[in-house]
């Protein structure tokens, strides 16, 4: 075998060994809550703790939504029987999330504006 026929697949070991960069992996895993909770450190502490209220409540309120999305992709990716079938699956993820964000602003931006913080917006889409 050729080292040249190797190259591929070296370059998918490294892409699926090298980590991910943090900003990243915040959009897969994960709404980036941690990252928000360590920049706030820096307010007064009724601040905080209203910022704290604002997004525990938002996560137990969206708790069913959040794991609906994940279900209804999961039944979507059981049915796909071809790639244009999955990339609908992830379309209709991806929309479905889009609107949750949207709804996390519309809740969290009231809060953040009252403690003094600029609001957030939504993300660029790719």
């Amino acid at each position: 075998m050729r080292l040249t026929s190797l190259a591929p697949l070296g370059l998918i070991v490294l892409t699926i060994a090298a980590p991910m960069p943090p900003a990243s992996a915040q959009y897969i895993y994960d709404d980036g809550t941690d990252v928000a909770m360590r920049r706030d450190n820096g307010l007064p502490a009724a601040q905080r703790d209203e910022l704290f209220r604002a997004r525990r409540s938002w996560k137990q309120s969206s708790f069913d939504r959040r794991v609906g999305i994940l279900r209804s992709e999961q039944r979507c990716i059981n049915r796909a029987n071809d790639a244009d079938a999955f990339r609908i699956c992830r379309q209709n993820k991806n929309r479905a999330r889009q609107q949750l964000r949207a709804d996390y602003l519309a809740v969290i931006n009231p809060v953040r504006r009252r403690v003094g913080l600029p609001p957030l917006e939504m993300r660029r889409t790719r």
